[in-house]
């Protein structure tokens, strides 16, 4: 059994150290439109703000009840507050996802430079011996493999896996939690393969070398900037 330290990563984002930089988010962005990505990191768009309850949740899960009602609780709504409470009790019926966040780190961020470009990556909570788990929530759990897919959690976990590699040397397990935000507020768990995530990290270098030629070029494609056949 391998055993990351935990001390090799912080809980606190680095800051930006070049125009060249992306996080977990922009690298994700990237993915899906060059243009997106530098309209953001130049600062022409703004960020995209994490989703408040879901924020709310995941403190409440994963930093601990005192965080959360020190953060969060003045600016929330009774109805609100019981809607956490039920996805947090979601959580600890599920004796596999309690298991990956058990014990460890929440928001550990690991940064380098690659390919010519500062990266910041994070996960939602990482255990010393189980890996990264990332938690979403979702309407419906039947439903939550999609959400995943959606979110671009596979490639975020991707990026993670390298950029952490450099810091602690070791490929990561990735572990996805997802909770329903209603009745029965059911909680599954998914690991990532070995495959998706492998093919996943394969595509990191090859995106932050077009990042870092992008910049030199100056131009910004959309992914859409070419003629496609429909109906094929």
């Amino acid at each position: 059994m391998i055993t990351v330290k935990l001390d090799l990563f912080t809980d606190t984002k680095p800051k930006k150290e070049s125009e060249r930089y992306t996080d977990n988010e922009l690298y994700a962005d990237f993915l899906h439109s060059p243009w997106l990505y530098y309209k953001k990191v130049t600062g022409l768009a703004p960020m995209d703000e994490a989703d408040f309850l879901e924020s709310a949740f995941k403190c409440r899960v994963l930093l601990g009840r005192d965080r959360y009602e020190q953060t969060f609780f003045g600016n929330m709504l009774p109805n609100q507050t019981d809607l956490i409470e039920n996805m947090a009790s979601g959580i600890a019926m599920n004796d596999a996802a309690i298991d990956v966040i058990l014990y460890g780190m929440g928001n550990p961020f690991s940064q380098t430079n690659r390919k010519g470009v500062h990266c910041v990556a994070n996960a939602d909570w990482l255990h010393p011996t189980e890996g990264a788990t990332y938690i979403i929530t979702c309407d419906d759990i039947r439903n939550a493999a999609e959400e995943i897919t959606k979110r671009m959690i596979p490639a975020k976990a991707g990026f993670f896996r390298n950029i952490s590699f450099d810091s602690c040397g070791v490929m990561l397990d990735v572990w996805v939690i997802a909770v329903e935000k209603k009745e029965p507020y059911t909680c599954g768990i998914w690991k990532l393969s070995d495959t998706l995530l492998c093919s996943e990290s394969k595509l990191v270098d090859d995106t932050l070398a077009k990042v870092y030629d992008n910049f030199d070029s100056g131009f910004w494609g959309t992914m859409y900037d070419h003629v496609r056949v429909f109906g094929v």
